[in-house]
């Protein structure tokens, strides 16, 4: 699988950019990823989607998609531009809004072969979706406050 979704906590320091950076070109470079898939509703989102829109400048093949967890509307239209379209994941029409983020995650995680994650605390939606990402056998990449492992 050549996709990567992000997933982070929503109060992500502007300081991690470099080291998403760094991630996402590694993937590019390494792993062949071009697809890259992001949600908005945080900081580490904005951060994310500011590394992929960098590199999609240099490297033509690289594509970034912004997740909707809930039906889109029109403002999701406008609040595309920079992105190469929008994803809603099948079935979340059927979900009760308050699960529809982390059933949106789960659903990303399944479709994508690579997760750059910013989890700093032990428990949360964002350590979550990691733990639930190696189980399903997905290659994780956590940017840290200090580094990448």
């Amino acid at each position: 699988m050549s996709s990567c979704f992000f997933i982070g906590h929503r109060d992500a320091a502007e300081e991690l950019l470099p080291r998403i950076s760094a991630a996402v070109e590694t993937l590019i470079h390494k792993e062949g990823v071009t697809d890259f898939y992001v949600g908005s509703r945080g900081r580490f989102d904005r951060l994310a989607a500011a590394a992929v829109r960098r590199l999609m400048e240099t490297y033509s093949e690289v594509r970034l998609y912004r997740v909707l967890a809930y039906l889109p509307t029109e403002a999701d239209d406008r609040l595309a531009e920079g992105f190469s379209g929008t994803v809603y994941p099948e079935g979340l029409e059927r979900v009760p809004r308050r699960f529809a983020v982390p059933q949106a995650n789960r659903a990303m995680v399944d479709a994508c072969g690579f997760l750059i994650a910013y989890a700093p605390h032990a428990t949360g939606n964002a350590r979550k979706v990691v733990d639930y990402a190696r189980r399903k056998g997905r290659r994780v990449i956590e940017v840290k406050d200090r580094g990448v492992c």
